[in-house]
C-alpha cells in the first residue's frame, strides 16, 4: 500500500518535471523566434547586393542541333 502511493506520487512528479521542462523549452523557442525576427526587421534594409552586370538584350538564342540537316 505504502509503496503503491510513492510510485504514484513519483510518477506526478515525473510528470510535472516533464511538463515544466516543455513549457520552458517553448518559452525558449518563441524568444529565440522574436528575437530572430526583430534582427531580421533591423536589417531588412541594409543587403548588400553587387549589381547585375551585364544582361542580355535578345535573351537566349537556341544554338541549334548538328544532329538535324538544314
Amino acid at each position: 500500500m505504502k509503496r503503491d502511493l510513492l510510485a504514484a506520487a513519483v510518477r506526478r512528479l515525473n510528470k510535472e518535471a516533464a511538463r515544466r521542462e516543455a513549457k520552458a523549452a517553448r518559452e525558449a523557442l518563441i524568444s529565440g523566434a522574436k528575437r530572430a525576427l526583430e534582427l531580421r526587421r533591423a536589417n531588412e534594409g541594409n543587403t548588400a547586393r553587387p549589381a547585375s552586370g551585364r544582361t542580355p538584350n535578345d535573351g537566349f538564342r537556341a544554338k541549334g542541333d548538328a544532329r538535324q540537316a538544314p
